[in-house]
């Protein structure tokens, strides 16, 4: 018989669970790394050998090989949000190996996605940042005048969202929005998976580290009342003779709250 949930188990100790964690979210984070490693290593002999195959851009591979399926399941995680779209960004310096349309490097999503009416306008499309930063100011190459009109309003409000921003010497370089160091690891990453993916319980689980680990779990079973008790057998289902307690000879809810 099945007293909680396997996805209540697996979930943190914050989600009421017993922090046993996924596998599923071990294996998206794992493959989610590919993706790190693909990002900061641009110079790999592998990574040279798949652009070479697939093109510049990571998600620019499509098929049934091994590699489209790698991207395919990061595109997944990051559509689905199991993984905020955001976990991986680049941080500009002088902006000379960020595409201004196409790498994520403001806000949550691809320039060329949330501002994609003034993307069809745009002639150059494969810019860079420091192609368009060009002595203090932004500068536009359109393919014909923007004058009014929605065009005109999404221009206003990238204008907006691009005045602070200003170019350095250092280089551009990927960061990871999950770690405050600014690294990617696994542990960080399945965990954020499992909080979206798993169930939870809103009473969150007390473990103490003095006490034995089936200490714990009884206490936590206890707590979330499921204990094999008469009671508890009678309302699933099966034939009790009595539901009163046979040590103390009372009813379930007085010997509850006498144990403890």
């Amino acid at each position: 018989m099945a007293w909680a949930k396997w996805d209540l188990i697996l979930a943190s100790f914050d989600k009421g669970g017993l922090n046993v964690g996924s596998l599923k979210a071990f294996n998206l984070a794992l493959i989610f790394k590919w993706r790190w490693r693909y990002l900061m290593n641009p110079d790999d002999l592998w990574v040279t050998l798949i652009k070479s195959i697939n093109g510049d851009k990571f998600e620019d591979t499509h098929g049934t090989s091994l590699w489209s399926s790698i991207v395919d399941t990061c595109s997944n995680i990051i559509s689905n949000e199991l993984l905020p779209g955001k976990a991986l960004k680049m941080q500009v310096g002088n902006g000379l190996n960020t595409s201004f349309w196409h790498d994520i490097w403001t806000g949550q999503d691809k320039l060329a996605n949330r501002y994609n009416r003034l993307y069809h306008l745009e002639c150059n499309k494969n810019d860079l940042i420091a192609n368009k930063f060009v002595n203090a100011t932004w500068c536009w190459t359109w393919s014909r005048p923007i004058l009014s009109g929605r065009n005109f309003s999404s221009l206003f409000n990238l204008q907006n969202e691009l005045m602070e921003y200003r170019l350095t010497e250092a280089e551009d370089q990927w960061v990871c929005l999950l770690s405050s160091d600014h690294n990617f690891y696994v542990k960080l990453a399945r965990e954020h998976i499992d909080n979206v993916i798993l169930h939870f319980s809103s009473l969150r689980t007390t473990w103490n580290k003095i006490l034995p680990r089936k200490d714990n779990v009884f206490l936590w079973r206890y707590k979330h009342d499921y204990l094999p008790l008469h009671w508890n057998l009678s309302i699933r289902g099966l034939d009790v003779n009595t539901i009163v307690c046979p040590v103390c000879n009372l009813f379930y809810y007085l010997c509850a709250v006498t144990s403890f």
